[in-house]
């Protein structure tokens, strides 16, 4: 059995598949032999005569790389739950919030339907735009739990017309504004 099947071997068992290869060879650097090495997964080549310095510095960068490599595994699974922790407060806080504000549209709903007769047009229109601001307030809520599902979805690229963003954004902060609104 030569090098190559030893590392097609190697490559086969889950427990040895991830292991790096380094190739040691008398045949030179051909480049066929290199190419089927890499193929196979080997990691690193050398040519015989072999520097046993070298060897060692090689050795240590790859048992450094599964080191770092664990690592960043850990890190990765531990912020993973750190991000459904995340989520589970984000739908708890919703949830919380939603609440309140229905029970606020609720009652300026009922003030303008049972109390009409008694309100001036001034306070008619005071419960309508509390009414719009809870709408919009529930919508912020329901965007930022888009938002924070947005974090594990793909990104996707496109265009933003940001002139135009920003006087949308102007014309309805006017629209909202009771200074603006009672001059």
């Amino acid at each position: 059995m030569d090098g190559f099947e030893t590392a097609a071997l190697i490559r086969q068992r889950e427990r040895s598949k991830n292991t790096p290869i380094i190739f040691l060879t008398a045949l030179g650097r051909s480049e066929e032999a290199l190419f089927r090495g890499y193929d196979i997964g080997a990691v690193d080549y050398l040519v015989k005569p072999i520097v046993a310095s070298i060897l060692r510095s090689k050795i240590a960068v790859f048992v450094q790389l599964k080191r770092q490599s664990e690592l960043l595994e850990a890190k990765n699974i531990e912020l993973n739950a750190m991000i459904e922790e995340l989520e589970a407060f984000s739908y708890s806080v919703a949830h919380d919030l939603r609440a309140p504000l229905a029970r606020i549209d609720g009652f300026s709903e009922a003030l303008l339907e049972l109390q009409s007769d008694r309100l001036d047009e001034t306070g008619k229109v005071h419960l309508q735009r509390v009414r719009a601001t809870t709408h919009r307030m529930c919508r912020l809520v329901d965007d930022l739990l888009s938002l924070s599902r947005l974090t594990r979805a793909e990104m996707r690229r496109e265009r933003v017309d940001l002139s135009a963003l920003a006087r949308s954004v102007a014309d309805e902060l006017r629209q909202r504004s009771p200074i603006a609104r009672c001059r």
